[in-house]
């Protein structure tokens, strides 16, 4: 899947209203995986993946590392 949110309105309009219209317009929690694309050993910063870009502050973005602060 593309990192280009631009590319599924859809999906980012579904994440929207579920933050907002969830559970009788309380919201609900959303979250996702970052993607772990970093290589930092390349210098490499990597970026965040869709769906977890979509730019939606309200959205809880995990990513991972392993014991020495390695991308998992």
């Amino acid at each position: 899947m593309s990192s280009d949110s631009s590319l599924y309105p859809v999906i980012v309009e579904a994440i929207s209203k579920a933050t907002t219209l969830g559970r009788n317009r309380k919201g609900c929690v959303v979250t996702f995986a970052s993607g772990n694309t970093a290589n930092r050993m390349a210098w490499y910063e990597g970026f965040v993946s869709f769906p977890a870009n979509c730019g939606n502050d309200t959205i809880i973005v995990v990513g991972a590392s392993d014991r020495n602060d390695s991308v998992a």
